[in-house]
């Protein structure tokens, strides 16, 4: 890629790496790669040397706040220890933690993990499921520890945001500004009853293609605990099994052809990799607000990322727009055949 592509990503620069690296025992140090993935404000790089491959990460601003770090690293330690696929986190020399402060910035540093995207594939997908099951049974034992944080149900600045969109971005249609609205209240609104029931665990948080690594067998590696928080599991199921099934962008010649109807094996054969895994199956209650819940984390996805940046990726504004409302309001009008599909119909 050009460096004009990436001239808005954050960059470690040579002295810096040179102090940083100081702090761990790599051995020889042959090679250092940028990796031009994941948030552009959190510069990463991969450190070849004669004791293997290692990937550096500088934090993002705002993801630095002490107690969620330690209690992330805490986290991903019992993960590694259970045999959970995360990249080993390495300690820095004479064993003083896994976490470095230097000069106003956080590192950490991860054995690289080899490992390709999602290709789409309900093996891939059956095994995110199953994976993250994993991860939700594990969370309940890290509750009592776990730091406040904020999903997406009930977001009263979202529900602002969604309203300020035909103001902020005069190029997307009202007509389908109110849409979203009225999909994110509306779903909102009939989910809340139900929150206070619904079993919680420390979820990962970001739950998504992109944030983990596949080989033949399905997931090599879970990646970037930055947003863990406790929150309701089905949340994070049904965020989940939305992020699985969003098209992926060589499925479509243009915005317009995107299939409004999710893919529903991709949908089944995530729910049975979760409920092969998963200690307890999920309640009735769960599996109620089920496609709400998918309802309600699309529109916030849509009305953050429009507000923010007026397109969504690759996406135009209007296309994406147009996308959400058309998805969201066919899972509104088939929530039967989703809870079906959970309830392994």
């Amino acid at each position: 890629m050009s460096d004009q592509i990436h001239a808005h990503r954050q960059r470690m620069e040579v002295e810096e790496l040179r102090q940083v690296i100081a702090h761990w025992d790599l051995g020889d140090v042959s090679s250092i790669q940028e990796l031009h993935l994941g948030s552009s404000r959190a510069p990463k790089v991969i450190i070849e040397s004669s004791d293997g491959s290692f990937l550096l990460k500088r934090l993002a601003p705002g993801r630095t706040d002490p107690d969620r770090i330690v209690f992330q690293h805490r986290l991903h330690r019992a993960l590694q220890s259970s045999g959970y696929p995360v990249p080993e986190l390495v300690q820095l020399q004479q064993g003083s933690g896994t976490l470095l402060e230097l000069d106003g910035h956080k590192y950490e540093l991860c054995r690289y993990v080899e490992g390709r995207r999602f290709d789409g594939s309900e093996n891939d997908a059956k095994s995110s499921g199953s994976r993250l099951a994993g991860f939700h049974d594990l969370g309940v034992h890290h509750m009592t520890s776990a730091p406040p944080g904020r999903g997406y149900h009930g977001r009263s600045d979202v529900h602002r945001a969604a309203e300020d969109l035909v103001k902020s971005r005069p190029s997307l249609d009202q007509v389908q500004c109110h849409s979203l609205c009225s999909l994110l209240k509306g779903s909102a609104a009939a989910i809340e009853p139900y929150w206070s029931q619904l079993p919680a665990t420390v979820v990962h948080g970001d739950w998504h293609p992109g944030n983990m690594l596949f080989g033949a067998w399905g997931v090599n590696a879970v990646l970037d605990l930055e947003t863990v928080r406790v929150e309701p599991r089905v949340a994070e199921l049904a965020n989940a099994l939305l992020q699985f099934s969003l098209p992926l962008r060589a499925d479509v010649e243009n915005d317009a052809t995107a299939e409004d109807a999710p893919n529903m094996e991709l949908l089944r054969a995530m729910v049975s990799g979760y409920a092969l895994v998963a200690r307890n199956p999920m309640t009735d209650i769960e599996v109620e607000v089920l496609p709400l819940l998918m309802i309600e984390a699309i529109s916030v996805e849509a009305a953050i990322t429009l507000h923010k940046k007026g397109r969504f990726g690759a996406w135009s504004g209007p296309g994406f727009l147009d996308f959400v409302c058309r998805r969201g309001g066919w899972i509104l009008d088939n929530a039967g055949g989703v809870r079906d599909v959970l309830s392994g119909g």
